[in-house]
């Protein structure tokens, strides 16, 4: 089986970085937007884990229903250096919850460089926010690795309890379609 995990929020909050240091345990110290989206996955014995890492401009792309379809995690990153972040992670979460036609879709607040003293937003205001709408609430720096792979493991544990219950949360096989290669016949014009 299959999982969506999604990385929401603004851009240049981390998601990449995040996404690295989970899957490859590394730190780019240089920023490269991403640019549209990004796939990247983590096979398991008994499920993947898809992570499609966005630009952070989805909310004005044509496309967005695109990289909603099928979710099953959403993270909703921002940086704890930036308010501004913060604010938008909110408009994010509703918009994962507006997108997502899924009562079983599983939302974290990710709070990301922790490693960073000039802190805009208290631990408390992004718990509380996390509190008040049902999500856990995550702070990790990509940078030094600090609670990255705490953040996956309990993601990762979603999505095993999703497969252990068969429904899962709201787990989806791959799509398949078939194409039949059929020829035309000659119409006699020019084009």
């Amino acid at each position: 089986m299959n999982y969506k995990v999604i990385l929401l929020g603004d851009s240049e909050v981390g998601k990449t970085c995040i996404a690295r240091r989970y899957l490859y345990n590394d730190f780019m110290n240089f920023y490269e937007a991403t640019i549209a989206t990004s796939f990247l996955s983590k096979q398991f014995d008994d499920f993947r884990l898809d992570i499609w890492d966005s630009a952070g401009q989805e909310k004005f792309s044509s496309l967005v229903q695109m990289y909603f379809r099928n979710t099953n995690i959403a993270l909703v990153v921002f940086s704890i250096a930036s308010h501004a972040s913060f604010i938008s992670a909110q408009s994010w979460v509703n918009q994962a919850r507006d997108r997502v036609q899924s009562q079983n879709l599983k939302i974290f607040l990710v709070g990301n460089k922790s490693d960073i003293q000039s802190r805009e937003v208290a631990v408390s205001e992004a718990k509380n926010y996390a509190e008040d709408n049902g999500i856990k609430y995550f702070e990790c720096s990509a940078k030094t690795g600090d609670n990255v792979l705490e953040l996956f493991k309990v993601v990762e544990q979603t999505a095993r309890d999703g497969v252990s219950t068969s429904a899962g949360i709201g787990s989806h096989k791959a799509e398949r379609v078939e194409i039949q290669n059929t020829q035309a016949k000659p119409s006699g014009g020019c084009c």
